[in-house]
């Protein structure tokens, strides 16, 4: 007797993911698409670094800070996209620390985007320990700005009574 296979569990249309269903019955996530998760995280990390540029601006010229901004995060993109396609490929990789410097340079929301959208680098744990680190300290230096740098001064001051 012939075994149907139209109904098997295991089929389905062409293109389509074939196998057990995800955890939950979820699909898994689409490349090239953000969720709603990721992009409210993104949103409450912006608020105190773009609340720390709008106080820069007033002594700056804020088109310099725009194409400062928008270059930094062109690079930070294109070089997690090369590392994705290279990965892919199973060619040379661009070293961690390059990815790390491009974020700490400020490229650090671009490549949070290029992450999610490209899935790469989401489940490499100790790449995420460093990436939101970076975010961290840019956090505390955009709270320390719009707080008139007074825990750089009170963090000065403790190492140069330490020194002495």
């Amino acid at each position: 007797m012939a075994r149907d296979r139209s109904s098997s569990p295991l089929r389905s249309a062409p293109g389509r993911r074939t196998g057990p269903p995800s955890p939950a019955g979820r699909r898994p996530p689409v490349r090239g698409r953000l969720s709603s998760g990721p992009v409210v995280l993104l949103a409450a990390c912006l608020v105190l670094p773009l609340l720390a540029v709008r106080q820069v601006c007033a002594s700056f010229d804020w088109r310099l800070l725009a194409a400062a901004a928008t270059l930094i995060s062109a690079v930070t993109w294109q070089l997690h996209a090369a590392d994705k396609r290279s990965a892919a490929a199973g060619g040379w990789r661009t070293p961690e620390a390059t990815l790390h410097l491009a974020e700490f340079a400020g490229g650090w929301p671009a490549a949070f985007i290029a992450m999610r959208m490209l899935r790469h680098k989401t489940a490499k744990l100790p790449y995420q320990i460093v990436y939101w680190s970076i975010v961290l300290v840019h956090q505390l230096a955009a709270l320390d700005c719009l707080l008139g740098w007074s825990l750089t001064r009170r963090a000065a001051a403790v190492f140069s009574l330490s020194a002495a």
